[in-house]
């Protein structure tokens, strides 16, 4: 069973989201047009493990509980397919501190995600974190993440179980699921193509596509969180960040980079390993990720003038790399003279780049 003892991997999953919440709940209430924020969890589970450890759900709650503005702003929705579940959620949650001092209860449903889910939910959303966090991919589909996205202020953290998903493409059961997942075009290139790769080359190939289905929904940012198999070098499953925000994509860049297991030149691997000593990761395509970005700004930049905020956000899009790799870079790049920065190192404090500062690619 699922929820009979908290691995590792759950542990690293529950803070990236809780970390993420936190960031996104304090920009939202100091920000959003709107009155109300909204929490929606679609697999939220029974909120503890048999070993009495809180799952996220519980950790949510627990955070919009101690703060006066998230009670009266926040609307929660909770769902599961299983009603024990739900019901033990529901325990669980109104056992909690100041639960009476929401403004909005929580609303808990016992659904089961289908191909017309999408529907449920079909109508101006307001700001939302939304947490799709299936054990495999039934109910998934890219309306129903479209749903979501396309409202202001939406962000989704999507539990995408790489395992079942790369099993289910060639299998005719399920192919409908698949369909609606990649999109009907992309699905017959995947199946079309997928034999001629092996390995971590066919994971490449099935991320890959499903983020430029994603793409396809005006999806701008996607960031995969990668976790690995306790017993295996195998990939089990991937935790995906959705958003159509800059800012928001940095933020969770940084909690992901903070909770790789390993990093390269200071470029962290956005992957979870329970045995460290084996490295697979999002730094795949770069064997010195620092001298080769290097090599790469020197190439897509030449000639250009740009400040430091506008390249990271120009450039960074779906690489590993962040803020402070492009400082270091750019600081080596002007001590060996190839570009020239504005204000110049003598007119700023030592080994510093501010976001401001003009950078000439000569």
């Amino acid at each position: 069973m699922f929820f009979e003892e908290v691995k590792p991997q759950s542990i690293v999953k529950i803070t990236l989201v809780s970390k993420y919440f936190d960031a996104w709940a304090k920009i939202m209430n100091r920000n959003a047009r709107s009155d109300r924020l909204g929490y929606i969890d679609l697999f939220s589970g029974p909120g503890k493990y048999n070993d009495g450890t809180i799952s996220t759900p519980i950790y949510i709650m627990e955070k919009i509980l101690k703060n006066e503005d998230y009670r009266n702003k926040f609307v929660i929705i909770f769902n599961d397919k299983e009603k024990e579940y739900i019901e033990n959620l529901e325990q669980e949650i109104n056992k909690l501190e100041n639960i009476n001092l929401l403004k909005h209860k929580p609303i808990f449903l016992n659904l089961e995600l289908n191909f017309e889910t999408s529907e449920l939910f079909n109508f101006s959303l307001i700001p939302s974190l939304v947490f799709i966090d299936p054990c495999g991919y039934r109910g998934i589909t890219r309306d129903l993440i479209y749903t979501f996205i396309k409202n202001w202020g939406c962000d989704i953290i999507l539990f995408f179980n790489y395992n079942r998903i790369r099993s289910g493409i060639k299998n005719p059961l399920v192919e409908e699921h698949m369909k609606r997942l990649f999109g009907e075009n992309r699905y017959s290139k995947i199946l079309e193509n997928i034999d001629n790769y092996k390995g971590f080359e066919k994971e490449k190939f099935i991320m890959n596509e499903f983020s430029e289905s994603m793409m396809e929904l005006g999806i701008e940012y996607i960031l995969p969180f990668r976790f690995r198999k306790e017993d295996k070098n195998d990939t089990s499953h991937y935790l995906v960040f959705l958003t159509k925000n800059f800012t928001a994509f940095n933020i969770m860049k940084e909690i992901m980079a903070n909770h790789s297991s390993t990093s390269t030149q200071g470029v962290p691997s956005f992957e979870f390993i329970p045995n460290a000593d084996k490295q697979l990761s999002f730094l795949y395509m770069y064997n010195q990720p620092l001298e080769e970005l290097k090599t790469e700004l020197l190439q897509l930049y030449k000639g250009r003038s740009i400040s430091l905020r506008e390249l990271f956000v120009e450039h960074s899009k779906n690489k590993p790399f962040i803020l402070r790799n492009y400082r270091e870079v750019l600081l080596k790049l002007e001590e060996e003279g190839k570009i020239i920065c504005d204000p110049p190192k003598e007119k700023r404090r030592k080994n510093t780049l501010a976001e401001h500062v003009i950078i000439y690619f000569l």
